[in-house]
């Protein structure tokens, strides 16, 4: 079993075992592994409808965040913390996208 196939496995078991009802869905490169394309994901994007799903899906993946703030700005090196669980990006088109990042099995 691959590395995102084992933190695939336990964002789900995480996930089924909370009985939450967070609507999400499986993007970018993991889902398309799901669909038939054949390549290893080198991470495991989660949708979710809106800023206060991020926070929930947050709080059920809090034990793989860093208890101390990450020193990175919010660049590719951020990682979620106790702290700062999500960080919400703004675009110049008024946009913004309300994320979290996490290691979980060697995979952010």
């Amino acid at each position: 079993m691959h590395s995102w196939e084992r933190a695939l496995t336990k964002v789900c078991d995480i996930y089924f075992q909370s009985e939450s009802k967070i609507e999400w869905v499986l993007a970018g490169s993991a889902g398309s592994v799901l669909q038939g394309c054949d390549m290893i994901p080198g991470d495991i994007d989660i949708y979710t409808r809106d800023r206060q799903a991020v926070e929930e899906f947050a709080e059920l993946l809090k034990p793989f965040s860093l208890k101390t703030k990450s020193e990175s700005p919010h660049g590719d090196n951020w990682l979620s913390t106790y702290e700062e669980p999500t960080f919400t990006q703004t675009f110049s088109s008024g946009s913004s996208w309300t994320k979290g990042r996490w290691v979980i099995e060697g995979l952010k």
